[in-house]
């Protein structure tokens, strides 16, 4: 598992994360989802299947997060299984992927149903075709739910529905034989209301979807400072890997305030910068370069630092 599945794993893992990114990623931002009614299911998916020549083929595949929730409505209580699928890319097989898993995850329902029954002796009285299918004609199963997480910035332009990946030279006909199969997408940058989120993890989708512009999250940050001044040091870690940003994660607490850590982390990078420009401006100096020395104080000549910088370092290594 690579660092960006484990830390996406690691933030859904929380209840009250899942949740909150089930209810704004399919829901519409409605708290249908309670931290409370999830409870956490083995995240292994596995099938047993048989070849055209009657051998054994088994698939295994592992769910980033999947849990079970319980709803109710009205005197009702309904169960169904919700899994997350985190990407970092997009992913142009996404229909096919997201319907094996929920696939295997139906199977996985019927097996346990089955081997209810074997360990409990009770396949008698059962019909012929219920002793064949492993379960009685009024078993029930849980409906199973994919939601696909993305955390580019890139437009997701892969396709949402099965009938997406066929070529546009199949017959109506034909087309109209095949049920679909659509992804659930939560996408930040598409993402219209932040105030839907109730949790830290709408802060990690805000500032995924202003990474790709220029001083987006500086002035996302130091806009609203009462809503970045206690983040959870998950979602800062999180934040820092899928944005290429650097804040200061305060280790000694549980959370963080980030516009203290962005104030900090900026105002060292400044100090590291004045240390470069005296660094610079003394070898220029000792070389005989009074008038570039004299230049590079300019802060207006950004790009002229930058090229003698590199010059000096190549000084370095040789």
């Amino acid at each position: 598992m690579g660092k960006s599945d484990v830390l996406s794993c690691n933030v859904m893992d929380n209840p009250a994360y899942f949740a909150d990114t089930i209810n704004n990623g399919l829901f519409g931002g409605r708290e249908i989802v309670k931290p409370e009614n999830l409870k956490e299911l083995d995240s292994k998916e596995n099938a047993v299947l048989y070849d055209a020549f009657k051998k054994i083929v088994t698939l295994k595949k592992d769910r980033d997060n999947i849990k079970i929730a319980k709803f109710f409505k009205d005197d009702n209580v309904t169960y169904a299984i919700i899994g997350i699928e985190n990407q970092t890319d997009v992913n142009y097989a996404m229909p096919v992927r997201t319907l094996l898993y929920d696939a295997m995850r139906y199977d996985k329902q019927i097996e346990a149903i089955s081997n209810s029954y074997k360990k409990k002796n009770s396949s008698k009285g059962l019909s012929d075709s219920e002793f064949l299918s492993g379960i009685r004609k009024d078993d029930k199963i849980e409906p199973v739910i994919t939601l696909t997480v993305y955390y580019g910035t890139k437009e997701w332009d892969g396709p949402l529905s099965l009938h997406d990946m066929f070529s546009d030279n199949v017959s109506p006909d034909i087309l109209a034989l095949v049920s679909d199969y659509h992804v659930n997408l939560l996408e930040p940058k598409k993402i219209k209301d932040w105030d839907n989120f109730k949790t830290d993890v709408g802060i990690l989708f805000e500032l995924i979807s202003a990474s790709d512009k220029k001083n987006g999250i500086r002035e996302l940050v130091e806009s609203y400072p009462e809503r970045f001044s206690d983040v959870n040091n998950d979602i800062v870690r999180a934040v820092n890997f899928y944005t290429k940003c650097a804040i200061p994660v305060n280790e000694l607490e549980e959370n963080t305030n980030m516009c203290y850590a962005w104030e900090s982390s900026m105002n060292e990078a400044r100090d590291e910068g004045k240390d470069e420009i005296m660094t610079l401006f003394s070898w220029l100096k000792e070389a005989g370069r009074l008038d570039e020395a004299i230049a590079i104080m300019d802060k207006e000549n950004e790009s002229l630092r930058k090229d003698l910088f590199e010059e000096y370092k190549s000084t370095l290594t040789k």
